[in-house]
């Protein structure tokens, strides 16, 4: 991993750009930044200094929420004692919080409870992201903005998961006929399922990656790498240290990073884990064609929360992946009605998507599956039976031109 990164790195004009997009920011933004780097990173004089610019504090918690890094404002403020904070800000930030603390521990304990009616079963279930993933990176729950909570379950025990969660109330979050449910959990490898009362939502997952990936992040596959960690008392298996990684760089580069959160977890592990193999690690990301989306998610890690690379690395990894970086760094704190989200412009979403793929053949499945496959809006937008289903493959761009046809007119 070393020899790889030192090999692709440029520093000093890598350092120079992103010192340029530093002058650029706002106080605001730079104060979300110095609070997402954690207790670890943080510098006192640094988040002294920031609150004494005129902030614009409703500004600046929205950007929080938006970024879901609310939790990580709220740790680094009150350990301050809120020095330079007015009042009513003060208040709002505590009163989230202490909402967020409250859902957080509601959907810990529902997930336990899933755990152990899975277990009196025989089905097996490895959870990932939410809680768990909050427990496992910042050591409690609250710490983390989670809004579901997501299990991988064996192909084979799929269908016993789901009617375990229907007698728990849950039905499905799709609205699609249960011919199209079974299709697109089929395709997708994941099935959304919502609980009324609560609003709480459980995804059920085959595999963490689609297409080839899917044999690589299957509970079979992922199991044979697992760890143990303890939860509520609980012995819960989670996936590798080191496929956790891989995964948050990917659903990163998925969501093509627009949310601080999810850079601070992947510096959270590598702040966290100090026995990653980082030789496994490659040899598995070249498997599965995301080096260049780890590199991004190292990348971020590094230059926007000064993250330690292997200690002696810090740096970028990869010509690519540094000029990516740089495009995300540089609007990631845009507002979203000025065109800073990636992904509420299919164009900008679409070219993101692209630059964080390496392979020819990988951008030309998503071009193909992004216009063409269709999907649950497209059902919505003129349920046809299931044996004019194949009609979706003509209706699905027709329907997309217009979408955005329209959008670029109102603007």
């Amino acid at each position: 991993m070393s020899a790889y990164i030192a090999e692709c790195c440029d520093c000093a004009a890598h350092m120079n750009d992103l010192y340029t997009l530093a002058v650029q920011r706002r106080p605001e933004d730079e104060l979300l930044l110095e609070v997402a780097r954690g207790s670890g990173r943080q510098e006192g004089a640094r988040l002294a200094e920031l609150l004494q610019y005129n902030l614009d504090w409703a500004s600046l918690l929205e950007m929080a929420r938006i970024h879901a890094v609310l939790p990580s404002l709220y740790v680094a403020l009150s350990s301050i004692g809120w020095k330079d904070v007015p009042i009513e800000y003060r208040d709002k930030i505590e009163a989230r919080f202490r909402r967020h603390a409250a859902r957080n521990l509601m959907l810990t304990g529902e997930l336990m409870q899933i755990i152990d009616a899975c277990k009196a079963r025989g089905i097996t279930v490895m959870p990932f992201k939410g809680p768990v993933l909050s427990h496992r990176l910042y050591g409690n729950f609250a710490q983390r903005v989670f809004l579901d909570l997501d299990l991988l379950v064996s192909h084979d025990q799929a269908d016993e998961l789901c009617e375990l969660l229907h007698e728990r109330g849950y039905q499905s979050s799709l609205g699609a006929p249960a011919s199209y449910e079974q299709t697109y959990f089929q395709f997708s490898r994941q099935l959304p399922l919502t609980q009324k009362d609560t609003g709480t939502t459980v995804e059920v997952h085959t595999a963490l990656l689609k297409r080839s990936g899917a044999r690589w992040t299957n509970l079979e596959s992922l199991s044979q790498r697992a760890e143990t960690l303890d939860v509520c008392g609980r012995s819960i298996s989670v996936i590798s240290a080191e496929e956790l990684l891989l995964y948050l760089c990917v659903h990163g580069a998925k969501h093509c990073w627009e949310r601080l959160g999810w850079i601070c977890d992947v510096a959270q592990l590598l702040e966290t884990c100090e026995h990653l193999d980082w030789s496994w690690t490659m040899d598995r990301a070249k498997e599965l064609h995301c080096e260049r989306q780890l590199s991004l998610g190292l990348v971020l890690a590094h230059e926007l929360l000064e993250t330690e690379i292997l200690g002696e690395i810090g740096g970028a990894a990869g010509a690519a992946a540094k000029t990516l970086a740089n495009d995300i760094a540089a609007d990631i704190f845009r507002p979203k009605e000025n065109g800073g989200s990636r992904l509420a412009n299919p164009f900008r979403a679409l070219w993101c998507h692209l630059r964080s793929r390496q392979l020819l053949r990988d951008r030309v499945y998503h071009i193909w599956d992004t216009t063409m496959r269709p999907t649950v809006a497209d059902w919505r937008f003129i349920p046809l039976p299931r044996a004019l289903s194949f009609l979706y493959y003509l209706l699905r761009p027709v329907r997309l031109v217009g979408k955005h046809l329209l959008s670029i007119l109102r603007l």
